[in-house]
C-alpha cells in the first residue's frame, strides 16, 4: 500500500485550522460550492463563487434551495434531480452532470455540477456536497472550431472535382455539390426532391441496395461499385461510385 504523502497529511490540517486555506481552494479551483441540509431541504449554503458565475452580488441571495431553482433550465434540473435520486440510493452512482444556467444578463452558463452526499453512521444521506465548473467559455471555444471546420468542409465540398452527396437512410439527397448537379443535370432543389433510388438504373438498383443493406448490418463499412445514373434528360452516365457512412455531431 503507497504510504500517504506527509504534504497530502499537512494540507489536510492546515483545511481544519485555517479558514483561509480552504477560500483559498474554494475561489481558486472551482467555480462554486454548494452544502445542502437534506435533513432540512430548504436550507442550502452557496459560496460567493456560486453567485459570482452567474453574475449576481452574493449579498443579495439568501441560502436557500429556491434560490437557484429558478434559473437552471428546468430540463436539466429533471436530470440533475434523477442522478441525485440514484444517487441517494447507490453511492457508487455519480451524480454529475453538465447543467445550464441563465445568467443575470440573459446569457447562459454551461456548468459541471458534480456531488456526493454525505452519510450518517448509518448510512444515511444527511447532507449533500457540491462543487460547480464553469464550462462555458471550453463549449464557445469548441463551437467556433467546429464552425471553422463545418465552413472548410462546406468549401472543401463545393470546390470539389468530384460529384459529392450526402443520403439519407431513406434514399433521399440531403446535399450534393455543383459538380454531382453538372453530371446528373439536375439542380439543387430539383435533387432534394428525389432519393438515390430515382435516378439509379433499375439493373444496377439490386446490387447497390446489397451494398447498403451490408453496412446497415454493418458486415462492411463501405463500397465501391460502378453504375449507371439516368440523368434529367433521360440519358445514361456511368459512373465509379464509393460510399461511406456519415456521422452527424
Amino acid at each position: 500500500m503507497q504510504e500517504e504523502n506527509y504534504l497530502k497529511k499537512e494540507l489536510y490540517n492546515l483545511v481544519k485550522t485555517d479558514s483561509k486555506i480552504f477560500d483559498f481552494i474554494q475561489e481558486g479551483s472551482l467555480d462554486g460550492i454548494w452544502y445542502w441540509d437534506l435533513e432540512d431541504p430548504k436550507q442550502e449554503w452557496m459560496s460567493e463563487r456560486f453567485w459570482r458565475t452567474f453574475g449576481y452580488d452574493p449579498s443579495s441571495k439568501k441560502h436557500l434551495a429556491s434560490e437557484w431553482q429558478d434559473i437552471i433550465n428546468q430540463d436539466d434540473l429533471q436530470v440533475a434531480i434523477e442522478n441525485f435520486n440514484k444517487h441517494l440510493a447507490n453511492p457508487n452512482h455519480p451524480y454529475d452532470q453538465n447543467v445550464r444556467y441563465r445568467h443575470k444578463d440573459g446569457s447562459t452558463v454551461l456548468i459541471r455540477c458534480r456531488g456526493m452526499a454525505i452519510r450518517d453512521e448509518n448510512a444515511k444521506p444527511i447532507r449533500m456536497l457540491g462543487a460547480h465548473t464553469n464550462l462555458t467559455q471550453i463549449f464557445k471555444r469548441y463551437e467556433k472550431s467546429l464552425s471553422s471546420a463545418k465552413q472548410e468542409h462546406q468549401r472543401v465540398f463545393e470546390a470539389a472535382g468530384l460529384g459529392i452527396a450526402r443520403v439519407g437512410l431513406d434514399g433521399r439527397w440531403l446535399e450534393v455539390n455543383d459538380r454531382l448537379c453538372e453530371i446528373v443535370g439536375y439542380s439543387k432543389e430539383e435533387f432534394l426532391q428525389l432519393t438515390f433510388q430515382d435516378i439509379t438504373h433499375p439493373d444496377d438498383l439490386d446490387n447497390d441496395l446489397t451494398y447498403v443493406q451490408q453496412m446497415l448490418d454493418q458486415t462492411i463499412d463501405h463500397y465501391k461499385m460502378e453504375k449507371r445514373y439516368i440523368k434529367k434528360d433521360g440519358s445514361i452516365v456511368w459512373i465509379n461510385l464509393s460510399v461511406t457512412f456519415a456521422f452527424d455531431e
